[in-house]
């Protein structure tokens, strides 16, 4: 059962002329729909919230993309002057800027090409070098990581490419 209430305001006002105006203001509530704009808002918002957690973790991800691009690049450069591999991991990680951290890195792989495109271990000049590095990215937006599965993180992988422009094998 329902219940109403009806409020009924009269207000009189006297104009200059002498004519007397009677104004009537209806207020109507129902007390079955006290608090209810409060509890779409609450429901609105949790829902807000979650869809700006999960804006924001993706814009993290494309920011540690592109760190992770620049560093391999960087790698790729110093490939392409010096073959030294463990000097081009060193320089690939001394590369990495914020928010990546080099201790974050799960792998990094340097793979020379032939000029045909065909992958091989020989170092040519003018052959092409490949540096890939691998992240997992961990997800911070509540109830995603359920969605994604693997503990809540996925696989990032940036990669560049680079000519051998000089042949050599020790490098500074």
């Amino acid at each position: 059962m329902e219940t109403h209430s009806i409020t009924i305001q009269e207000k009189c006002t006297r104009s200059d002329e002498g004519t007397v105006t009677l104004k009537k203001r209806y207020t109507r509530t129902r007390s079955g729909e006290r608090g209810q704009a409060f509890v779409e808002l609450s429901i609105s918002l949790v829902f807000l919230l979650v869809l700006l957690s999960v804006v924001i973790d993706l814009g993290w991800a494309l920011y540690t993309f592109i760190a992770m691009q620049d560093s391999a690049q960087e790698g790729a450069v110093f490939a392409s002057m010096c073959q030294n591999t463990s000097s081009i991991l060193v320089r690939t990680k001394e590369s990495t800027t914020a928010p990546l951290d080099a201790n974050d890195i799960q792998d990094i792989s340097i793979i020379y090409f032939d000029e045909d495109g065909n992958p091989t271990g020989d170092v040519t000049y003018g052959a092409t070098v490949k540096v890939t590095l691998t992240l997992e990215h961990k997800i911070l937006a509540p109830f995603v990581g359920a969605f994604i599965g693997n503990e809540g993180s996925f696989p990032l992988t940036a990669s560049a490419t680079g000519t051998i422009m000089r042949l050599e094998t020790y490098c500074q």
